[in-house]
């Protein structure tokens, strides 16, 4: 159990939310507008939709004597084009919700973890997935639809 392996079973977690979102494993950045706005953009789609998620934070804390619990938090985004026209905002809700009750019914992640429902530490008793946020963003020169949220993972050293 480690961070390759949370990092596989969340993407393909996140995937099953929407097949058509793009889910990106690490923070993407380009200098040029037009290519790091293509980095969220389907193939498949003419619109933004895509999830990123990275480690936030790592830290240690007991559990027993022996050993001690290994807490990551991990930021996750997901972000999708606005089109008013669309109600795109009531779609990216539901995707996110869908991410969430996919979490919620697999909290070890395909046994990637011991829980995404930490026993110890500052995050003891958060559940799955938190949206800290819902807000609009411009990516480059397209506004979207931001979820801003965390996971926070626990296994054991």
């Amino acid at each position: 159990m480690g961070t390759t392996e949370i990092r596989t079973a969340l993407k393909s977690i996140l995937q099953a939310a929407d097949a058509t979102a793009l889910v990106h494993d690490f923070e993407r950045w380009t200098n040029e507008p037009k290519e790091y706005v293509a980095l969220f953009k389907p193939a498949t789609e003419n619109k933004l939709k895509a999830w990123v998620f990275a480690p936030e934070s790592e830290q240690d804390v007991p559990f027993t004597q022996e050993s001690h619990a290994h807490l990551t938090v991990w930021r996750v985004r997901f972000l999708a084009s606005l089109v008013d026209g669309e109600a795109t905002e009531k779609t990216a809700l539901a995707i996110v919700e869908t991410a969430q009750a996919l979490i919620r019914q697999n909290l070890t992640l395909n046994g990637s973890c011991w829980s995404c429902r930490p026993t110890v530490g500052p995050q003891k008793g958060q559940v799955g997935l938190a949206i800290d946020s819902w807000k609009l963003a411009f990516i480059g020169p397209v506004l979207c639809h931001l979820a801003d949220g965390r996971l926070t993972t626990q296994t054991f050293v």
